[in-house]
């Protein structure tokens, strides 16, 4: 069995409710449209744009579904439009464009999907983006610092969540880091991510 995470790198199989994929408390994810284009990548939309766009509408839905059930609501706790979604509205919005979205719950699954590249299929991974990581570029490791002028506040800090796709064995991210591949994300010394949260299997209809 694979060791436990490091404690500067936490891999989070969380548990939630049966109608939204990871609990209604959960922060929204996704800061600044990165889950709109991880979903591109992924082919459940053809644009960013279309992306955000649906994923707004579902927003709004689960919004006024739980404002129907509750006296106060915050909005920003569901949705704030065109960067972040709470995991009901993606699963919601995911569900209209016949995907369905399933959180990787077996810790050693996770680590092979994040590991191994001969796993298939699609998926996002969404934690917290290191300040300093190790990519390769021209042949060499290179110490990369993201944004040296900001300030960073660990693993848990929101300000700094990201989420990128991966379709086999491709990474697909955003900010289209130079030098980053699928075993950047978790490789033993500065890692790319300082803390994955979780790991999420993406499917179409129909497929297992």
């Amino acid at each position: 069995m694979d060791p436990a995470p490091e404690p500067t790198q936490t891999l989070a199989v969380l548990t939630g409710c049966a109608v939204c994929v990871s609990g209604p408390c959960r922060k929204p994810g996704g800061a600044g449209g990165c889950l709109a284009y991880a979903l591109c990548k992924l082919r459940c939309y053809s644009s960013p744009r279309k992306a955000r766009a649906a994923l707004d509408g579902a927003g709004e839905w689960v919004l006024a579904k739980r404002t129907s059930a509750e006296t106060v609501h915050d909005p920003q706790s569901v949705f704030c439009p065109g960067q972040t979604w709470c995991p009901e509205a993606i699963q919601v919005a995911l569900q209209k464009c016949r995907f369905s979205i399933s959180r990787v719950r077996d810790y050693v699954q996770a680590q092979a999907i994040l590991k191994d590249k001969n796993v298939k299929g699609s998926f996002l991974v969404e934690g917290t983006l290191a300040q300093e990581y190790w990519r390769n570029v021209g042949g060499k490791a290179t110490l990369h610092v993201n944004d040296p002028e900001d300030d960073h506040a660990g693993p848990n800090d929101p300000v700094w969540c990201h989420t990128v796709a991966l379709s086999d064995n491709g990474l697909f991210d955003r900010y289209n880091p130079r030098g980053i591949v699928k075993t950047h994300l978790t490789q033993d010394e500065k890692p790319y991510f300082m803390r994955i949260k979780t790991v999420w299997r993406i499917t179409p209809f129909g497929m297992v």
